[in-house]
């Protein structure tokens, strides 16, 4: 991102709730703080850059009725908004995509929005009722989506989710992946140069349901499994994040029962 450091996020005010609101802010590389700019809404989720230095942010506003609306917004490198646009009870943003310079394809918890350039609706792919999304990247305009399928038929057992779509959303695969546990959540993901995916979130024992550990998974461009891994202590390891960096995986999440944060390095091979 043009050697800066854009970050999205929500601003608190512990004793005036009800005037939180998100912000978008610049950094240079060494951190000093170029500019920073308030988004109407509550909570600032993703962000990514168009071919014309357009930061495209994507977040969701809480209503006294219980429902989330969907915003996305565009801004100037410098800070200036171009446009913003609101989807009422779109639910919950979890990742904004630049499909191609072209479109823009905002993915929600159960439902994915593609957008003009210019923040116009072009169509919206809804999700089945036992499928949320946790995050989603984009590899050559396909556009990578994981997260959980809930078994409504096996009580609360949950599985890995990954769905590919092309960049009108029109869908590729649907798959999901049990390692014989009850809980398995895909919370991020990775797509390779060779074009294998590699997901990685949390999986919980049926011998022990209230410890997770963390399981990386990776399968090839048509969502086949090829290789999976194991990683855990002897606490709650639960909704893991993950980049790579050269041939190295950082892995890092948090423990549930103490409020702690992990950190981890895999060698991918």
């Amino acid at each position: 991102m043009n050697n800066k450091i854009y970050v999205a996020g929500k601003r608190n005010y512990k004793f005036r709730a009800e005037q939180n609101f998100a912000y978008l802010a610049c950094f240079t590389d060494k951190g000093a703080k170029v500019w920073e700019t308030n988004i109407k809404g509550s909570q600032a989720v993703s962000i990514d850059q168009m071919s014309d230095n357009t930061i495209i942010v994507s977040g969701y506003t809480d209503k006294t009725d219980g429902n989330r609306d969907l915003w996305v917004a565009a801004f100037t490198n410098t800070g200036k908004k171009k446009w913003y646009k609101n989807f009422p009870a779109k639910g919950e943003a979890v990742s904004i995509l630049n499909i191609q310079n072209k479109n823009i394809a905002v993915v929600a918890q159960y439902q994915m929005l593609i957008l003009s350039s210019s923040g116009s609706l072009i169509k919206t792919v809804k999700f089945k009722d036992n499928y949320k999304a946790y995050k989603a990247k984009q590899k050559n305009g396909n556009i990578f989506i994981s997260g959980r399928y809930y078994n409504f038929k096996e009580d609360t057992k949950s599985d890995f989710w990954l769905m590919k779509t092309n960049s009108s959303g029109n869908k590729i695969f649907s798959k999901t992946y049990n390692r014989n546990s009850l809980h398995d959540i895909a919370t991020d993901l990775i797509i390779n140069e060779n074009g294998n995916i590699t997901l990685i979130g949390s999986t919980s024992q049926e011998e022990n349901i209230f410890y997770d550990d963390i399981w990386l998974l990776e399968v090839n461009s048509k969502g086949n499994k090829i290789k999976d891994y194991l990683y855990g202590g002897d606490q709650n390891e639960k909704y893991p994040n993950v980049i790579k960096i050269d041939n190295q995986l950082i892995i890092g999440g948090s423990k549930t029962y103490t409020s702690d944060i992990f950190l981890m390095k895999v060698i991918a091979d």
